[in-house]
């Protein structure tokens, strides 16, 4: 690919994000899922360095029992240059209505 100039241009066709997705229950009854991002990489293996690092870190290693969630951490490939959500935004009241 090229830019305005002519230049070669040299980015990854991806980028590999690592997140931590972490539910709770919020007010005694809703599940809420809280996705944290904790970087981005650009290949596969140095994302998986980072997992592999972020998974030996307070939150995730076990030591605080209950809040920990190893299995939230996740690699999603992201294709660069590329919109993936293009059809705008809608949503449902409680009765499953779209608004």
């Amino acid at each position: 690919m090229t830019d305005e100039h002519g230049a070669q241009d040299e980015l990854p066709a991806y980028a590999y994000a690592l997140w931590h997705n972490y539910s709770a229950t919020v007010n005694g009854y809703e599940q809420v899922e809280f996705p944290r991002l904790l970087g981005v990489y650009s290949s596969q293996s140095r994302a998986e360095e980072a997992l592999t690092r972020s998974a030996k870190l307070p939150g995730f290693n076990g030591e605080l029992r209950n809040v920990d969630d190893v299995d939230g951490l996740v690699i999603d490939r992201i294709e660069i240059d590329y919109a993936s959500w293009g059809g705008g935004f809608f949503s449902h009241n409680s009765e499953g209505t779209e608004e």
